[in-house]
């Protein structure tokens, strides 16, 4: 009964919330973010603001569903107002919006804008039930990492060649992610140790590939391989460069990372290791607050005019003050802050920026990573600062908006649903993008106690769940029902889902507790 009347109320909260648009635009004072957007989850607002004459009273919104031939009207006194009025009766699927302006006795003066778009599904979930705990699920995905190859190699400190360790900083910071976390549930003592081993040998190496002191981005692992074939491959459009790159955003993954080994071991020298990563982004930090997103490695040199959006960064600084008492970067984390809300805070262009993706004009290529990661930030700081928890539920509803597919629908099926996508430019399942999800939203759980969001992350984390029942205990990266993806395991991928399973899990078992 108890379970009924919950998803009732969750049901009746997601409709009557799917109304609300999300931060919308008014021309000459706050930007349209969805200029490119293709599928929304909440009712939208778009930049319609081509008629401004003394014969326009009000501006009639027509928008026609393919999915049942029907027309959805109403009226309003401005050209971008959002969807609203008819949003929540609007059914699923493909629809095409058309603006025109209307003189005082209702005769059409022209047409103002079009635009087509997807509705989404909303929230009723929560969605299936898996056959196994989430932390069952994480030690299994984990153990399915630890007995890979190129894993078994740090036992005896090999670097064993993989296709993926052409990204050192991405893939390295996800063996010292993952094994810590096994060596706590591993059921053979001899695993446990060899899981230690492998984080710490792995971390040894990442250290030692590191740029060295003295240089412009020291104690920085690199982000690309020079010699390896496939980052030369992806990284062609950095003209002349060949992969002679660090993006910024990576090296906060790594301080994170040794952070995770040093409360792991005790081993000072990873603390060391993360601080010193800390160190170097207080020296380059430009002074608005930011860092420039690629750095030559051979010449220090700025290579992009594009900016990080430095959500990783603020984490690592924030978790070096508030976990170990390191006061040293509190102004370089104080202006980061200030940067982001001076700018995505501000005008919402999270940019999407990944490893293997060119940098995008504004708001081509929208992702929910920065903005999650820093929802997150704010609501570690709700209690100093109250005001932050509505930025942060504002993130995640942006996030969901945009990047999220709770059940089945248009010519996309193929994909597992509920599932979460990437970016624009990589539309796809990531499991990835469902474990930043699901931590967000079980840390929005953990501040608000709000069943809504602990109910998302469990969907999610159901879906994965399920498909790794498939897998062999694997969490594949790409979630397609077909096997449409080759090459299907990126080690950080799977370690982000196995961590969010965990904490997932810690959350689940508490509220459980109290009942």
């Amino acid at each position: 009964m108890k379970i009924c009347l919950l998803l009732l109320v969750l049901g009746s909260f997601a409709l009557a919330d799917c109304n609300t648009p999300i931060r919308p635009g008014i021309p000459a004072e706050r930007q349209f973010w969805n200029r490119y957007s293709t599928q929304f989850i909440y009712a939208p607002a778009f930049d319609f603001d081509a008629w401004r004459t003394a014969q326009v009273d009000k501006y009639r919104f027509t928008a026609h569903s393919q999915a049942n031939d029907k027309d959805y009207a109403f009226e309003a006194d401005q050209p971008y107002a959002p969807l609203s009025p008819i949003w929540k009766d609007i059914p699923v699927g493909q629809v095409t919006l058309n603006v025109v302006a209307l003189d005082e006795g209702g005769k059409e003066l022209g047409e103002v804008g079009t635009r087509n778009f997807f509705r989404m599904p909303v929230f009723a979930g929560p969605y299936g039930k898996p056959d196994r705990s989430y932390e069952e699920s994480a030690k299994w995905a984990l153990q399915f990492q630890f007995n890979q190859a190129h894993y078994q190699g740090w036992k005896e400190g090999k670097r064993v060649e993989h296709r993926l360790n052409c990204y050192p900083n991405k893939i390295m910071s996800a063996v010292l992610f993952g094994m810590p976390r096994y060596a706590k549930l591993a059921d053979k003592p001899s695993d446990r140790k060899d899981a230690l081993a492998i984080a710490t040998n792995c971390a040894r190496h990442m250290m030692s590939i590191s740029f060295p002191a003295g240089s412009p981005m020291e104690y920085w692992p690199p982000t690309y391989d020079p010699d390896s074939q496939t980052a030369k491959e992806r990284m062609t459009w950095i003209a002349g460069e060949r992969g002679q790159n660090v993006m910024t955003v990576f090296p906060a993954d790594a301080g994170l990372a040794y952070l995770d080994l040093y409360d792991a071991t005790g081993e000072k020298d990873f603390l060391e290791a993360a601080k010193r990563i800390a160190g170097t982004y207080g020296k380059l930090q430009l002074p608005n607050g930011t860092w420039p997103l690629l750095i030559s490695v051979k010449t220090g040199q700025v290579t992009s005019d594009t900016l990080t959006i430095p959500s990783q960064a603020i984490l690592l600084m924030d978790r070096l003050e508030s976990q170990y008492g390191v006061t040293d970067y509190k102004d370089a984390l104080r202006r980061a802050v200030d940067w982001v809300f001076k700018n995505p805070m501000e005008n919402y262009f999270w940019q999407g920026q990944f490893e293997d993706i060119r940098p995008s004009s504004a708001y081509i290529n929208l992702s929910h990573k920065a903005a999650l990661a820093f929802a997150i930030y704010l609501f570690n700081h709700e209690k100093e600062h109250p005001e932050y928890t509505a930025m942060a539920e504002e993130l995640l509803r942006f996030s969901e908006d945009q990047f999220v597919v709770w059940e089945p629908c248009g010519e996309k099926e193929e994909r597992i649903t509920p599932c979460a996508l990437e970016q624009y430019r990589c539309y796809g399942p990531i499991v990835s993008t469902m474990a930043r999800f699901i931590i967000a939203w079980t840390v929005a759980y953990n501040h608000t106690g709000k069943d809504e969001y602990l109910a998302k992350a469990q969907s999610l984390a159901n879906s994965i769940v399920a498909f790794q029942a498939k897998n062999g205990g694997q969490y594949r990266t790409w979630l397609f029902t077909t096997d449409r993806k080759k090459n299907n395991n990126w080690d950080n991928a799977a370690t982000e889902a196995a961590m969010a399973m965990l904490a997932l899990n810690d959350a689940v078992t508490k509220k459980q507790n109290k009942q």
